[in-house]
């Protein structure tokens, strides 16, 4: 099906020009994509000859971000104005994330990942580079295509050759059903505007159900199949009360069954659910999990970066802990501050249904 729509988004529009190539040390630009993207997703909206064009409004999730209650994406003009809007911002977060240098293990776990050997098992096909979790529209796809080249450039020869040069291939899963069909609008904006055969697979998963839960049955088969990049973007924040409610037992059993050199990131407009996936981690996978919080400059804000390494650190001179586990003061203390923050959302969100 996907490959179905993919073909009649190509056909319906012109290729958009290839994008510019980045300048050195400088992230990708998603521009050509964006214009891409707006003109496969306008195709499905002409209702004939000389039709004009409208731009519909995106879902709002900011009310949703605040409560940590699901919004709903049912509708789907607001699905294609939500996938329009924000391309630019969540494509460049994602791409951002995965090419910083900080903290020191982020860059080669990435690299492993993708260069990562795969295989098939059940209806997760052979050759996925990663697991797009709460995908939405499926931004992760651009994000890793407009990456992986940067990646293959700075890696030694080994990795330069595991990586290759192929398209990116993820798997997107989502609650929601219906954002299959803007899977496949962004997938052929991605072939068009960068020109490699990029490819998704869509799926469901719930991350407020445990990893054994029949709706996480893809993310088991992608973890058995030798997938080792998750990425959980935008999808906490609108989910809070339910991930609370489950104690982030996601996360905790995904990190539980993960093998070294698993890398999860999460992007999210707040920070304020971060400690708690990270302790769920750590519940899961014990100190041989390595977690950070580097700034992204894309949006001047956090993202958490989790690790499963093959062990704990033996440890540093002075037998200070370990500056990336459960022990680390610096960790402790930014932990505090996002804590403190989500506090003060939550009483402002209770007053604020008081009032009304």
């Amino acid at each position: 099906r996907l490959e179905r729509i993919d073909a009649a988004l190509l056909e319906a529009q012109p290729p958009a020009p290839p994008a510019a190539a980045p300048n050195a040390g400088e992230p990708p630009r998603a521009d050509p994509l964006r214009r891409s993207l707006t003109r496969a997703a306008g195709s499905q909206r002409l209702a004939g000859r000389g039709a004009r064009r409208r731009r519909p409004s995106p879902v709002c999730v900011r009310p949703a971000v605040g409560t940590g209650i699901r919004p709903s994406f049912a509708s789907s003009a607001g699905r294609e104005g939500y996938m329009v809007a924000h391309l630019p911002t969540r494509v460049a977060k994602v791409a951002d994330t995965l090419a910083l240098e900080s903290p020191h293990w982020l860059r080669p776990a990435v690299v492993g990942a993708l260069a990562a050997p795969r295989e098939g098992r059940g209806a997760a096909p052979a050759g996925f580079d990663a697991v797009s979790l709460g995908c939405g529209p499926g931004f992760d796809l651009p994000a890793l295509a407009l990456v992986k080249p940067l990646l293959r450039l700075g890696a030694d020869g080994a990795d330069r050759t595991l990586l290759g040069q192929s398209g990116v291939r993820v798997l997107t899963l989502d609650y929601e059903a219906r954002w299959e069909t803007e899977v496949g609008a962004v997938v052929a904006a991605t072939r068009s505007a960068l020109g490699l055969r990029h490819s998704a697979a869509f799926g469901r998963c719930d991350i407020t159900l445990p990893l054994a839960a029949p709706a996480n049955e893809l993310v088991e088969e992608a973890l058995a199949g030798g997938t080792r990049l998750f990425v959980a973007s935008y999808v906490v924040a609108e989910n809070a009360v339910a991930l609370r409610d489950s104690d982030f037992v996601f996360f905790e059993e995904l990190f539980a069954r993960a093998p070294a050199g698993t890398l999860m990131l999460v992007l999210e407009t707040t920070h304020r659910q971060f400690p708690a996936i990270a302790r769920a981690a750590w519940r899961g996978g014990g100190d041989a999990v390595a977690a950070a919080c580097p700034r992204v400059r894309s949006n001047r804000g956090y993202s958490l970066c989790l690790l499963k390494r093959s062990a704990a650190p033996a440890g540093v001179e002075g037998g200070e802990a370990d500056a990336f586990g459960p022990e680390s003061e610096e960790l402790s203390e930014l932990f505090s501050r996002f804590e403190e923050d989500d506090r003060r959302q939550r009483r402002k969100a209770l007053d604020e249904e008081s009032v009304g």
